[in-house]
C-alpha cells in the first residue's frame, strides 16, 4: 500500500535513507558519507517536510512494514539568470 507518510514513520524513513547512502557508497565512498547522527537528522528533516505545502513524502508498505519512501518537492530549479521555473523534483527515493 502506498500512502502519505506520518510523523511516526520518520525514524524508519531515516533508516532507509541510511541504507540508500550505503548503496551509493559502493560507487564513490568519498561523496556519500553520513554524519554521525545522519539517520536521525534525516528523520527530523522528513518530519519538517510533512507540513510543507510544497513537499510530499510517501511511503510504501509491504506486509505492514515500510519498504520504500519518496520525498518530492516543488522547487525553482533555475538560477537568478533565468525567469523562475517551478517544477516537481524527486529529492530522494529508495525501495528495499
Amino acid at each position: 500500500m502506498i500512502r502519505l507518510a506520518e510523523a511516526a514513520d520518520a525514524e524508519r524513513i531515516g533508516e532507509l535513507w541510511l541504507e540508500m547512502l550505503r548503496y551509493h557508497q559502493q560507487f564513490d565512498a568519498r561523496i556519500f558519507q553520513a554524519a554521525a547522527q545522519g539517520a536521525g537528522l534525516y528523520a527530523e528533516h522528513i518530519r519538517s517536510r510533512l507540513s510543507d505545502p510544497l513537499a510530499r513524502v510517501l511511503v510504501a508498505e509491504r506486509q505492514g512494514e515500510i519498504a520504500a519512501y519518496v520525498l518530492g518537492v516543488v522547487a525553482d530549479m533555475t538560477t537568478e539568470l533565468f525567469a523562475p521555473l517551478r517544477c516537481g523534483f524527486l529529492a530522494d527515493i529508495y525501495v528495499v
